[in-house]
């Protein structure tokens, strides 16, 4: 949750310096310098090893991945109404990547965001009474798997009555 909550932070250190004339490579630097080092953030910031990524955001276009990119040496001003996705990650060792990732509209107040939805981890448990699941187990096996031969049709059956 950490992880998530320093990518959220990051998101909204970006998004509050789109605006039109801000320079994308000076946005990375100072967000980076802010956010990422004093929080012992960088190692696997932004992808683990050959997949670690150089940038924290792109602009949407014609293609995914497009001109300008939130990273170092891009002196190109950001001009109004540019849509620039916002999407940074930390890799976690041994268990992935945690992140977040949203598309925003520069505009004179920052970046609007355009992806709808919260940017909270949503966790959802199901549970289900052990009888309906057994139950579901024994349609499958008695529906979709191979076809079976009579007596074990008939087994099954035997079971699913007995529970």
């Amino acid at each position: 949750m950490d992880a998530h909550n320093i990518c959220l932070d990051i998101q909204e250190a970006v998004r509050c310096r789109l605006r039109p004339g801000e320079i994308p490579s000076k946005i990375f630097e100072d967000v980076y310098l802010t956010e990422v080092v004093p929080r012992n953030f960088e190692e696997h910031f932004m992808g683990f090893g050959s997949n670690q990524v150089s940038f924290l955001g792109h602009g949407i276009g014609l293609v995914i991945d497009e001109f300008p990119a939130i990273a170092g040496k891009i002196d190109f001003p950001l001009k109004k109404n540019m849509v620039i996705a916002v999407e940074p990650k930390k890799g976690l060792e041994g268990i992935g990547l945690v992140g977040v990732e949203n598309t925003f509209l520069v505009t004179e107040q920052g970046g609007e965001k355009l992806t709808p939805g919260s940017d909270e981890i949503l966790m959802r448990y199901w549970s289900f009474p052990r009888r309906l699941v057994m139950e579901f187990v024994f349609f499958l096996a008695e529906n979709l798997l191979p076809s079976k031969t009579e007596a074990q049709s008939s087994r099954l059956k035997a079971e699913r009555k007995g529970r």
